[in-house]
């Protein structure tokens, strides 16, 4: 998708408005969309509902559409240069020694921008990906999924809904499923 594309796109979603809460099946997709896995297709059903329920399904599933299109762009392409209003730097650290750094961007309509940037960190085991988590409330929600290039850095540009609080940050080594994500960077 062309920059035009992804700025046609942001300016669709900002006239929809802030969605409540990504969908609880975020992260099955973003984890699908990391292995290259085809992700399998829900049917919403929303025949019979009140309007007011089917204006936050419909609400539910373009929050999902467009995180999905956001992290999609900020892997292929990258977003928008650096033109980030960073509201909040965290640092990020691990045992390696690798290290990193989330910029969080002002709430620019229903987004705020987010900005990974990681150093040192080898590149992911073939059948495995990285994957930066917020958590907020008790409730981890993953963010967006990535790899390292050869040299261990990466810069990744992708966006979370403006209303989603979150109180800590981390990056997890993922795979298939057959063992527990590891922890190699977090707040520090």
């Amino acid at each position: 998708m062309s920059e035009q594309g992804m700025r046609s796109v942001e300016e669709r979603l900002r006239a929809a408005g802030r969605a409540d809460a990504p969908p609880d099946s975020y992260g099955q997709l973003a984890r699908a969309a990391a292995l290259g896995a085809e992700p399998k297709p829900r049917e919403a059903r929303v025949i019979g509902l009140p309007s007011r329920h089917r204006i936050s399904v419909f609400r539910a599933l373009l929050a999902a559409a467009v995180i999905a299109v956001s992290v999609a762009g900020a892997l292929v392409i990258g977003v928008g240069g650096d033109r980030v209003g960073v509201e909040h730097t965290v640092a990020l650290s691990g045992d390696s020694g690798a290290t990193g750094s989330v910029d969080i961007g002002r709430e620019d309509g229903p987004v705020r921008a987010v900005v990974l940037r990681v150093d040192g960190l080898d590149p992911a085991p073939e059948g495995q990906y990285y994957e930066m988590w917020f958590a907020y409330n008790g409730e981890s929600m993953p963010l967006v999924a990535f790899n390292t290039s050869d040299d261990g850095s990466v810069e990744v540009r992708g966006a979370m809904p403006a209303g989603m609080g979150w109180e800590s940050c981390w990056i997890t080594l993922e795979g298939d499923g057959s063992r527990p994500p590891a922890t190699v960077l977090k707040a520090s």
